[in-house]
């Protein structure tokens, strides 16, 4: 287990990686307190889905850049090419459709009067925004360029 997390440690596509997704929501902090004049550090603590950029699409974006840059076209980078697909689907279409389930779900709850329901309140919005994941792949490219 220690040599799998030293690995990881020495690794250096790992560790822009996660430089990558802190930079994203390092952006989505400041982005929040310019809107809403507060600090939102749950950002930090919380693994949290929406705002801008995308940190997942500008985590796959840089992985997706950096294996490109290791290997050329090869098997490994099509893969990756596929999550990429994969995560921009999610983060566009099936979140959102989560969200829609959501907030039928929150209404129906509404009207019934449920007890405790304030607290329990689903969370509506889940998904990105077009802009959002655009944003996020560039900032994954753009990291992935500048410390690969």
């Amino acid at each position: 287990m220690v040599n799998i997390l030293i690995g990881l440690l020495q690794n250096r596509i790992f560790l822009i990686c996660i430089f990558t997704w802190f930079i994203s929501q390092l952006i989505k902090f400041f982005i929040y307190y310019v809107k809403h004049k507060k600090f939102h550090f749950r950002l930090f603590t919380d693994i949290t889905s929406g705002g801008m950029p995308s940190s997942h699409a500008a985590i796959a974006a840089a992985l997706a850049t950096m294996v490109y840059r290791e290997e050329g076209i090869s098997t490994v980078f099509l893969i990756t090419l596929a999550i990429i697909i994969f995560i921009i689907h999610n983060a566009l279409l099936l979140r959102k459709h989560f969200g829609d389930q959501a907030k039928i779900l929150n209404t129906v709850l509404q009207h019934a009067r449920v007890k405790g329901f304030q607290k329990n309140q689903r969370k509506e919005y889940i998904g990105h925004e077009p802009l959002e994941v655009f944003t996020g792949l560039l900032l994954g490219l753009a990291m992935a360029l500048l410390f690969y």
